[in-house]
């Protein structure tokens, strides 16, 4: 059962076991081919022909590319032999509720959401990806979870604090305590403005392309009311990156 939200975007490609047993994506109309870059939107194709290729034999299924606001958890070696999911991953699936379903080995689980962010998360046991390579699709669905793919942005940024706070480079040197002092609470016109002045002090401060936009994101979740589009703050963070 694969959401309907998913089947209509061409976003899908073929992937096949190497020799080492890795999922490495593949041409969908060449599969015989060595492996592809999954970023390369030339590779990309409709389910249809994705699955047409999988049924016929010619390669082990099928995967969705992460990125313009497609994102996955994938939570790994979660279910046991006797297919009971283990605590943290229930907890984990609970929180963010989208869609979920297991992974090819029925060993894991991924939830597929719309979130934005501005890198991607990985520890054991754990990764979050929204951008950069895609996901293997199986459509089976862990029944309790949503069927359809939900908008999941403050959720899974709940999650990322709590899990990756520690790795959180923008924390260790002082990211809340410039937030708090530069940006109290932005109203509808001060808003840019605000988060451009916060990009400049937080540059200053050593944080690279990726780390800033990620604060500047969290900035706008917390103190911008109502918070500006995730396409106009990668625009602030792209123009004092210019500078």
């Amino acid at each position: 059962m694969i959401p309907a939200s998913m089947i209509s975007e061409p976003r899908w490609l073929v992937w096949k076991f190497s020799t080492e047993q890795k999922k490495l994506p593949h041409d969908w109309r060449n599969p015989t081919s060595r492996a592809i870059d999954a970023t390369n939107q030339d590779y990309w194709t409709t389910h249809m022909n994705a699955k047409a290729v999988v049924d016929r034999g010619d390669a082990d299924g099928v995967g969705f590319a992460m990125g313009d606001g497609w994102c996955y958890v994938d939570l790994d070696s979660c279910i046991d032999d006797s297919g009971v999911i283990n605590d943290f991953a229930r907890g984990v699936v609970a929180e963010l509720d989208s869609y979920t379903e297991r992974s090819p080995s029925e060993r894991g689980l991924k939830t597929i959401m719309r979130a934005w962010l501005a890198k991607n998360h990985a520890r054991a046991g754990l990764e979050i990806k929204a951008f950069g390579g895609y996901t293997t699709v199986t459509g089976d669905h862990v029944e309790g979870t949503p069927t359809t793919v939900e908008d999941r942005n403050s959720k899974l940024e709940a999650v990322i604090a709590r899990e990756f706070s520690s790795d959180d480079r923008a924390e260790k040197i002082g990211f809340r305590k410039s937030i708090n002092e530069t940006v109290k609470q932005f109203a509808d016109g001060g808003r840019n403005i605000g988060l451009t002045r916060l990009a400049g002090k937080l540059r200053r401060q050593g944080l690279d392309d990726v780390e800033m936009l990620a604060a500047l994101l969290k900035a706008n979740q917390r103190r911008c009311q109502p918070p500006l589009d995730h396409h106009e703050v990668e625009t602030i963070a792209k123009s004092i990156g210019r500078k």
